[in-house]
């Protein structure tokens, strides 16, 4: 045995063991970096009734896979950077909704709105965020809506392309569009006036950066056209008040946010649903009385706006209130009074704002 193996060091030929060429030693040699060891001891262990062309097919493809490695880590480490939210991932798998906890919610929304958001922290302990990742109340509160707009359409405008486009009004416009500006408002607000930087995100860190927190720096094409002063059109009045607008909405978007804007959204959605109850359910089936032209038409129609927007903005104040990062949330409650001032000139002036809108939407 250790003479058969000396003659293989020795590259003497006997039996059937294929001899290392000078060829050989160079090639692996220059090739150790990409081809393992154990893979030169199966070469050598080959018989050579195979021929060399064949190992040099079995090394030369051997190669090919290893170059072609790095690059398949490469391709799953970029199509994983591009995964799909959870919150979305979720509408395409049923299974997956929590109707019963959105039921839940909307109960208690509308009875002790305070009690869910108190189960906040139960979810940012187990999910380790403040917004949800179950788009299940958006679903049963959109499905509320159309079945509504259904109501209010067959009632109003019974024709079938009326309908629909009453439903993509009230559910798209009213309140996904509606609601992603109004979000963003509040994700600004939270991040720009109510962050409190004296609370810490983790117990090791504190919201909030020195210097220039929460503003985004004016680079690349953002900075080259509000600071490109050299131009011809420069000068002219709408270039730089399209200027000093597009750089006064920069200093107001956060940088380094506190909140995540789904947060805000889901705050939205919550303070929706008293809108859906009191304007879409108990506006309808009150709207023939509320259409009549007396005192008590009037006072009932305004006082019904007056308790959903007061209502609204309750709710959206609970929303950041129950936050422990942020302080002045009571800042929220402004509208309230300026609502119960527009009641009063209203109810004075015998304008009745339910009649008006459903002018608006009915002709």
């Amino acid at each position: 045995m250790s003479k058969r193996g000396l003659d293989i060091s020795t590259g003497v030929t006997k039996g059937n063991i294929l001899p290392l060429t000078e060829d050989d030693l160079i090639e692996s040699r220059n090739n150790r970096g990409s081809i393992p060891d154990d893979l030169n001891s199966v070469a050598n262990s080959i018989p050579s009734t195979i021929g060399s062309t064949t190992l040099n097919s079995f090394a030369n493809n051997t190669r090919s896979k290893s170059r072609l490695h790095p690059n398949k880590k490469k391709s799953r480490k970029f199509y994983s950077t591009f995964k799909i939210p959870t919150y979305f991932r979720r509408l395409f798998r049923p299974p997956t909704l929590d109707f019963e906890t959105a039921v839940w919610e909307m109960a208690n929304l509308i009875m002790q709105p305070k009690r869910v958001y108190r189960s906040l922290y139960y979810h940012k302990q187990t999910k380790n965020t403040w917004s949800r990742d179950d788009p299940s109340f958006v679903i049963l509160l959109s499905f509320l809506l159309v079945i509504s707009a259904i109501c209010w359409g067959i009632t109003y405008t019974p024709e079938l392309l009326s309908i629909i486009k009453l439903i993509i009004y009230m559910v798209v416009v009213d309140f996904l569009f509606t609601g992603i500006i109004i979000a963003t408002i509040g994700w600004v607000l939270a991040n720009k006036i109510f962050e409190n930087k004296t609370v810490s995100v983790s117990g090791n860190s504190t919201f909030g950066n020195s210097g220039n927190s929460g503003m985004i720096s004016n680079s690349g094409f953002l900075s080259n056209w509000l600071g490109n002063n050299g131009s011809n059109n420069s000068n002219s009045i709408f270039i730089r008040i399209s200027k000093a607008i597009v750089g006064f909405i920069i200093t107001l978007i956060p940088n380094d946010s506190i909140l995540e804007w789904a947060y805000c959204f889901d705050v939205h959605c919550n303070s929706y649903l008293i809108v859906w109850l009191m304007l879409y359910l108990v506006q309808y089936i009150l709207l023939p009385l509320l259409r009549m032209n007396n005192w008590l038409s009037i006072l009932i129609g305004n006082t019904l706006y007056l308790v959903t927007a007061s209502y609204y903005f309750v709710v959206t104040f609970y929303g950041y209130n129950s936050l422990p990062f942020l302080r002045r949330t009571e800042l929220l409650l402004i509208p309230i009074p300026i609502f119960i001032i527009v009641w009063i000139l209203f109810n004075v002036s015998g304008f009745n704002l339910s009649a008006y809108m459903c002018d608006v939407y009915f002709n």
